[in-house]
């Protein structure tokens, strides 16, 4: 009697350890899934916020480039023009300026388009920018230069006290201010640029380390 009592007694308690370490168990098992489910689901949210900054990124570079590319074409066309602009106004400074020059200047002010520069990139008027194209269609078919100043009309394109000296100036002023807008925009989009690496660069490094940090507390599990 004895025996059977304290036997029965280790067999209950053996029972309800038993019955309490597989609650135990469950309850971890409930947790550990619960914790998978959960690194899971924040694996994800950091993989795609990669996914995303690279592709920001990407995109930013693209842009960049593009309009770098863009600049450098802008840039070489205006100081084209401005090294044209001076010559010019250097050509008609002269009291007779020479037909070969008049033609030289004005092959070489159309060869730099500054017809279509100068409707985007000046301060003058419509009728002075009509002045200057005639000027250069004149100065390009001129049998003389002498000829050339004395065509009824055209007496302004005298050199210096004339009016195209003075279009001409105003343009080179207006070339030259363009190109020194143009460049600060483009210094100012590369630092833009490079601030915006630089955070991009930090946030997928941020993400990959806690990318690594999640897969090694998975692991175990």
């Amino acid at each position: 009697s004895c025996w059977c009592k304290k036997n029965d007694q280790e067999k209950t308690d053996a029972i309800d350890f038993g019955e309490q370490k597989v609650e135990q168990l469950k309850a971890t098992m409930d947790e550990s899934a619960a914790k998978i489910v959960e690194l899971k689901t924040k694996r994800k949210e950091t993989m795609d916020e990669m996914y995303s900054d690279q592709k920001a990124l990407d995109k930013a570079k693209a842009l960049r480039m593009k309009e770098s590319q863009a600049f450098h074409g802008e840039e070489t066309a205006l100081l084209d023009a401005v090294n044209a602009a001076k010559q010019a106004i250097i050509v008609l400074s002269k009291h007779h300026p020479e037909l070969a020059q008049l033609r030289s200047l004005a092959k070489h002010l159309q060869d730099v388009h500054v017809v279509d520069l100068v409707s985007a990139s000046t301060s003058l008027r419509r009728t002075q920018q009509q002045m200057l194209k005639q000027f250069l269609q004149r100065a390009s078919t001129a049998s003389s230069s002498s000829s050339f100043l004395r065509i009824p009309g055209f007496q302004s394109y005298a050199p210096q006290s004339g009016q195209i000296f003075g279009i001409l100036k105003q343009m080179l002023a207006d070339f030259k201010e363009s190109l020194s807008d143009a460049q600060a925009k483009e210094l100012q989009a590369k630092e833009d640029f490079e601030a915006l690496k630089a955070a991009k660069l930090a946030e997928i490094e941020a993400a990959k380390r806690s990318e690594e940090h999640t897969s090694e507390l998975q692991s175990p599990i």
